[in-house]
This record gives C-alpha cells, sequence and structure tokens, in this order.
C-alpha cells in the first residue's frame, strides 16, 4: 500500500513541480482521498499512510523543516504531521481492521478424523471472510474442502444447505477464505471441514 502511495505522489510532484497555492490545495485534497480509499487497513494503516504523504508535502510543495519549524513558503499555514496525525485519530473509526463478527471453537465430527482450533468471521475491506485461527489442525485427507453450513453436524451437501469456500489451504495454521458476494454467513452459520471424496466430515465450528 504505502510502495503504491509513493509512486503516486511522485506522480503528482512531476505534474504540480511549479508549487502553486492553487495545486497545494489539490495535493492535499489528494491526501487525503487517498487516506480514504485505503482506509481498509485500519486507523493505524491510514496514519501511517498519511505520515508518507505529508513527508512528501513539506519537502518538496511546502520547502518546510517542521523539526525546526522554518517554512520558506510564507502562504504554508499547515500544521505539522504529528499534529495532522494526531488529529485524525480523534475521529470516529469508520472502518476497522479484521472486524471479528463471530467465532466457534471446532469439533471433530467423525471419530478419527480429529479437528481442532477457532474460526472466525471477519470483515475486512469490505469483504467477509472466514478466518481460521493459528492453532487450526485437522487430519490429511485427499480433496479436504472448507464449506459454510446449515448443520453443525451435517447429514448431507446439497447446493440449497452448504456454500463451499474452496479447498483446505493448509491441514494447520491460519488461513482466510472469502464468502461469496450475496452469500449471508447467518444463513449458513456452520464452518465445517470436509472430505468430498469420501464424503465424510472431518469437524464443524458453530458461529456464535
Amino acid at each position: 500500500m504505502k510502495k503504491i502511495m509513493v509512486f503516486s505522489l511522485a506522480i503528482v510532484r512531476k505534474i504540480y513541480k511549479d508549487k502553486s497555492y492553487k495545486w497545494r490545495q489539490v495535493y492535499i485534497i489528494f491526501n487525503c482521498l487517498v487516506v480514504l480509499i485505503f482506509f481498509g487497513e485500519g486507523i493505524t494503516g491510514g496514519r501511517d499512510l498519511l505520515k508518507v504523504s505529508l513527508s512528501w508535502q513539506q519537502k518538496y510543495l511546502y520547502n518546510c523543516d517542521w523539526q525546526n519549524q522554518v517554512c520558506l513558503d510564507s502562504k504554508s499555514q499547515s500544521k505539522s504531521p504529528e499534529v495532522l496525525v494526531a488529529s485524525i485519530s480523534n475521529y470516529p473509526t469508520l472502518v476497522q481492521a479484521n472486524q471479528v463478527l463471530a467465532s466457534g471453537k471446532f469439533v471433530t465430527v467423525t471419530r478419527g478424523e480429529n479437528t481442532k482450533g477457532r474460526a472466525e468471521i471477519i470483515r475486512v475491506g469490505g469483504k467477509t471472510q472466514v478466518r481460521l485461527g493459528e492453532n487450526f489442525s485437522t487430519m490429511v485427507g485427499p480433496a479436504v474442502k472448507l464449506v459454510l453450513h446449515k448443520q453443525s453436524r451435517p447429514e448431507s451437501y446439497t447446493g440449497e444447505n452448504y456454500v463451499p469456500l474452496g479447498d483446505l489451504k493448509s491441514f494447520t495454521g491460519e488461513q482466510v477464505y472469502n464468502i461469496p458476494e450475496g452469500i449471508s454467513w447467518q444463513d449458513f452459520p456452520n464452518v465445517v471441514v470436509w472430505c468430498e471424496r469420501f464424503d465424510v466430515t472431518f469437524g464443524s465450528a458453530k458461529l456464535n
């Protein structure tokens, strides 16, 4: 994210290198838009991005040394980056990074197919996802899938009672899966590990 922003700022600096007062205002608006666009990073990420933006602005547009409180351009009345960054934290959090909507603990459904750990429904950057925790583990098997299901102990897997999230990425550890758009996890409140090849349910986590 920071690399993208720095690259964008470099382009803007070259286009508006005449340093006119008009373009300084455009530049400030551009900074604000960049922070809002990437606000899915959360307040901390937004503050970091703003610091990068302001450092470019003070160096190339306003020619200011904030540490010594010296500005060569008398028209620049901007506050220091530290003051601006501090002020943004006073606003309500519009988007929270990794907002946890629900969670549940895995239990083994089929004897011998030990499955444990936690599953969470999280909201990140406008997307709803299933996240398996670092302590997640299940048995190794062929064609193992992660699905959302209406039942905590599924009796069948039909188009009406479950939503496939994809092949299991790993049999242990943290991993994230996107929930398809238009699907509400409340309608399928169970995260299930399912071996499709042998139609065996390894484990499930009921979301609360």
